[in-house]
């Protein structure tokens, strides 16, 4: 009976190794998810907005000049592009231009696949988080303990303690 009871306990305490190790990973988790990185998503959204109001502001200064020019060339301002007024106007203009049109479409592309590689991480994320909190609850509440005719099942030992019922 020792030798049993012995057993029972050295089981029992890595069981409760295992569970200190699996507390400290979730509550990494749960650091890394809320200190690291939501504080830093919040900041970096709300930079993010107020860069994207000045965007929008610019953009409609952009519209309006257009419109203008497209006006002073007898032209409709809807089929009047950047690619296009390069072509239109003096040398002294063309190279900045160029240069500016080059650095929109570079920067416009790389945006274009940061916020593809985020949301990939984030679905990523998420279903890391969803595995753990799966793993979790099928460790310590198994899904249908008991059967329709009322009577305890559990696979396996889980959910089951010392003395194999709950």
């Amino acid at each position: 009976m020792k030798i049993i009871i012995n057993k029972l306990i050295k089981v029992l305490d890595k069981e409760i190794s295992l569970l200190s190790e699996l507390l400290a990973i979730v509550e990494i988790e749960n650091k890394f998810i809320i200190d690291a990185k939501l504080a830093r998503l919040t900041k970096a959204k709300e930079s993010k907005s107020a860069l994207l109001v000045q965007m929008s502001r610019l953009e409609k200064q952009r519209l309006r000049i257009i419109e203008t020019l497209a006006e002073n060339l007898n032209l409709d301002s809807g089929s009047l592009r950047l690619k296009k007024i390069i072509i239109m106007v003096e040398d002294q203009y063309k190279r900045k231009l160029i240069q500016q049109r080059k650095d929109l479409k570079r920067l416009t592309h790389r945006t274009h696949q940061m916020n593809k590689t985020n949301e990939s991480l984030i679905s990523y994320l998420k279903s890391v988080v969803q595995e753990s909190i799966n793993l979790l609850e099928n460790l310590l509440m198994p899904k249908h303990l008991y059967a329709d005719n009322g009577k305890f099942k559990s696979p396996g030992s889980i959910g089951k303690l010392i003395s194999g019922t709950v």
